[in-house]
């Protein structure tokens, strides 16, 4: 989950659902997936890995402000001719090989 540990995700995740049955007066086991689909949300972690991917996007399309592209410096010695990053999940995507 990058920098956001796992625990505190859960938390956060929890609550989430939490929030959702208490929307659609469900009772607290009830599966959160039908409400989901029903207001056509993300999961939380559905929502941070397009969060990833979006970012990711722009990283490799030279589409990030300037301040955060001299951050992320690719590597220089890649034998690559497009200067793309060497790992196939730099951020660390859950999901994503």
């Amino acid at each position: 989950m990058g920098t956001l540990s796992r625990m505190f995700f859960n938390k956060i995740n929890v609550s989430f659902k939490k929030s959702l049955r208490i929307i659609e007066n469900k009772k607290q086991f009830e599966h959160s997936e039908p409400i989901l689909k029903q207001y056509g949300l993300l999961s939380l972690q559905d929502m941070y890995v397009r969060q990833c991917v979006l970012f990711y996007h722009k990283w490799i399309h030279n589409l990030l402000p300037i301040e955060i592209q001299n951050l992320l410096s690719y590597r220089k010695s890649s034998t690559r001719s497009n200067n793309k990053p060497e790992a196939a999940n730099p951020l660390g995507i859950v999901g994503v090989s």
